[in-house]
């Protein structure tokens, strides 16, 4: 009905439309309709739908390019017969079959450009790739598709044209041209240099008369500065001359200077000796008061006029050239331990508070020149002690600058809050003979030459000293010197035979604290070795001292720190405090592996006297025996009267020590050092197998107990159990598992991240094995 109704609207605006109108509308309609069919009919005339395949097909094969014909899913339907034929050859055929066409051909943009024929339906131009046996197969390819309609039977043609040959012909061709322009260039050259050449030859006979003049102006100029020339070497001769002898003249009066100071230093060190000798001896011998006063300012004034005297013999010595150096290992905390303890009496004398803080983590054992590091230090605090008032600190600060695997750049940093020095005056306080206000000569006293030889000192051992300070608010002196790392078992000592002789060693009774078997028996051994006449009582925990105490005397008590059911502070404590008289003021000396300096003073703290580091140096042990068996510190205890205990501290060798490598008398070997063992048993091979059978038998399960109290983060288990492995490693010589223990104890002690540990926990595992392999076959020998 609606479409009657369309009809009878369209009928009626035609009725009344003139005819010229309708005509016009029929023919515009037919016309268009034309068009259409005609342009449709092309389109399919070029494709090959399902009724004329064969057509288009045969059409190509006559074209002499290579097509293909592919669907819209990008798979092969047809090739003519110039493609069978080139890709049979390639024999690249099958794999056209069984790829879609973006699989077997290459180019960065080719699904781009599908996709712009597929939108579009636009032919596409660009260059392709293959992949054949041998080479890479170079085309120009135009892609098009060949149906008007979008089902499912509308094609995608590719034709391709092969570049390489095309290519090469080009480049030949441009090669020729380019051989040809250069030819052309060359020639255009020789022809310009030709006419230049005649033109240049031309204009020089024509100045050849003037050429002649100049040049014989040049050979006069030339014979005058030959006679200035020899003048001039005349003239450096007969100065080189003076110079030598001058230079000689230097020398003698450089050798009488040094025959002079060493002549001096005889004459005055010989009668300054004995007057600080003999006031020492006459303040021992208990003057009255007032002859003490006098004695004491003529101490003072040796002990000053030793300085002075030292500080000038060191000041001639480097101007000479002659100031040496040692290179020897030494232990970095003793060192410091010593200059500190040496320091504090000057301290005390100015009522200052002298502190110090020595970075944990630092290498123990430094190769270096220990003795000169010492006198750079005590000038610096010497300094800082005599320009700081009453009641002011000075402080010492050791840590690192920088650190490789051998070496190590350590940083010293000497701070004061004393009278400081003023911006103009501190570039020249390293000046020879100088200090930094004229004042401070009266006021001070001093020569002005111990900066002057620190800054040379440092130096010369390729180090680096800087100053900053305020005036009236103190002064910090930093210094850099580089160090190589040594090892425990490259420490070397003097023997101190005449100091540890033990007046009847067979009145000397011991009682050495230690729950640690090995560790007891190189204890026991090494006194033995020393003096086998010296009796020795073992107690494996603090309970057993106390017992021990109270049934037998002794005359000291080796005690270390971490034993079963009370430790050896708890032990000390109990002694201090609620032991009998006769007892409690006993020397107790502990034994520990503990390096750090806070926990060595707490030890002191709770009442022990003094301390010696596991692992420990013969003689470091038998002086100590010596020292607290001495008649005097036995009188004393006896009496209940307070003593003071002896440092840690021995003079190294002044030969250069040798660093002992991994090796043995026995054998060589990798993982084990075994040089500490023999110095203790003095080459004794049979009780130094009896030391590692104990090690076969007991050091796996304390890395086992290591490794299952860290997985299952008993932390506490963790630090003892590496606590107790340290002596063990270093007595091995086994560093790296020393090192590992050490880091794990320290970290877990001072509550650091753990995570990082498993990588220590994991070298004590994995190199336990190797070193035991190594200790079997020493035993099995």
């Amino acid at each position: 009905m609606e479409i009657l109704n369309i009809l009878y609207i369209i009928a009626s605006f035609l009725a009344e439309m003139p005819v010229i109108y309708v005509l016009l509308a029929v023919i515009t309609a037919l016309v268009i309709w034309l068009i259409v069919e005609n342009l449709k009919s092309r389109k399919t005339n070029f494709g090959f739908g399902s009724k004329n395949n064969t057509l288009a097909l045969a059409t190509f094969n006559k074209i002499n390019l290579i097509t293909l014909f592919y669907d819209f899913s990008y798979q092969l339907v047809g090739m003519n017969e110039m493609a069978q034929k080139h890709f049979f050859e390639l024999n690249l055929l099958e794999e056209l079959n069984s790829k879609p066409l973006d699989e077997v051909f290459t180019n960065t943009n080719l699904l781009n450009y599908l996709d712009e024929l597929l939108v579009k339906d636009t032919p596409q131009k660009f260059r392709l790739n293959i992949k054949g046996t041998d080479k890479i197969h170079h085309y120009d390819a135009t892609l098009f598709s060949a149906d008007d309609t979008k089902d499912i039977s509308k094609k995608i043609v590719l034709i391709l044209h092969e570049t390489t040959e095309m290519q090469e012909e080009i480049a030949e061709k441009e090669h020729r041209l380019t051989k040809m322009q250069e030819e052309h260039i060359q020639l255009v050259a020789d022809k310009k240099d030709t006419e230049d050449q005649k033109v240049e030859l031309e204009k020089a006979f024509k100045h050849s008369s003037k050429h002649h003049i100049q040049l014989q102006k040049a050979l006069l100029e030339n014979e005058r500065q030959r006679k200035q020339l020899q003048e001039a070497v005349e003239l450096i001769n007969k100065q080189k001359e003076e110079l030598k002898n001058a230079n000689e003249e230097i020398k003698h009066h450089a050798r009488m200077k040094e025959i002079f100071f060493a002549n001096t230093s005889h004459e005055i060190r010989t009668p300054l000796n004995a007057i600080i000798g003999f006031t020492n001896l006459l303040i021992q011998m208990s003057p009255s008061q007032k002859q003490l006063a006098y004695l004491r300012n003529i101490k003072a004034s040796g002990d000053n006029l030793l300085i002075v005297l030292n500080d000038i013999l060191d000041f001639s010595k480097i101007e000479a050239g002659k100031m040496t150096f040692e290179n020897i290992s030494f232990l970095l905390t003793e060192q410091i331990d010593y200059l500190i303890n040496t320091m504090q009496v000057k301290a005390d004398e100015r009522n200052l508070e002298l502190k110090h803080y020595v970075d944990p983590n630092l290498p123990e054992v430094l190769i270096g020149d220990p003795t000169r590091l010492n006198q750079i230090l005590m000038n610096l605090i010497g300094n800082s002690i005599k320009f700081t008032e009453s009641k002011g600190v000075v402080e010492l600060r050791v840590s690192e600058k920088r650190r490789s695997e051998t070496e190590v750049e350590m940083k010293f940093e000497v701070k004061d809050n004393g009278i400081g020095i003023s911006k103009e005056k501190i570039s020249r306080i390293f000046n020879s003979f100088t200090q930094a206000e004229d004042e401070t000569t009266r006021k001070y006293g001093g020569t002005g030459l111990g900066l002057a030889i620190v800054k040379q000192l440092v130096e010369l051992q390729n180090g680096e000293i800087f100053v900053s300070s305020e005036v009236g608010k103190g002064s910090v002196f930093t210094f850099y010197l580089p160090f190589t790392i040594g090892h425990f078992s490259s420490i070397k000592r003097q023997s101190a035979n005449t100091e540890n002789q033990l007046k009847q060693p067979e009145n000397i009774r011991l009682l050495l604290a230690e729950d640690n078997k090995i560790n007891r028996q190189l204890a026991i051994d090494t006194i033995k070795n020393w003096e086998d006449k010296i009796k020795i009582e073992v107690a494996e925990n603090g309970k057993q001292v106390i017992d021990l105490l109270r049934e037998k005397s002794f005359q000291m008590i080796f005690m270390d720190i971490q034993m079963p059911e009370m430790d050896g502070i708890e032990a000390t404590k109990y002694i201090r405090e609620d032991m009998p008289y006769e007892v409690k003021n006993i020397p107790i000396i502990a034994m520990t592996a503990h390096a750090l300096k806070n926990e060595r003073d707490h030890f002191i703290e709770v009442g022990m006297d003094d301390y010696i580091s596991k692992p420990f140096a013969p003689e470091i042990l038998t002086h100590k025996i010596t020292f607290y068996a001495s008649d005097e510190i036995q009188e004393k205890v006896k009496n209940g009267e307070k003593f003071k205990s002896i440092l840690d501290k021995f003079e190294n060798s002044e030969s250069e020590l040798k660093t002992y490598a991994p090796k043995s008398e026995k054998g060589d070997y990798q993982y084990i050092d075994l040089s500490y063992l023999e110095k203790i048993y003095k080459g004794d091979y049979k009780r130094i197998q009896k030391i590692l059978r104990m090690y076969l038998a007991s050091v796996q399960n304390e890395i086992d107990e290591v490794a299952r109290s860290y997985e299952k983060g008993d932390y506490d288990v963790t630090r003892a159990r590496s606590h107790a492995l340290k002596p063990k490693m270093t007595y091995l010589g086994c560093q790296k598992l020393f090192e590992s223990a050490k880091n794990i104890e320290q970290t877990i002690k001072q509550n650091g991240n753990v995570e990082p540990l498993l990588n220590d926990v994991n070298t004590l595992v994995e190199q336990w094995p190797k070193v035991e392999e190594e200790i079997k076959t020493i035993v099995n020998n």
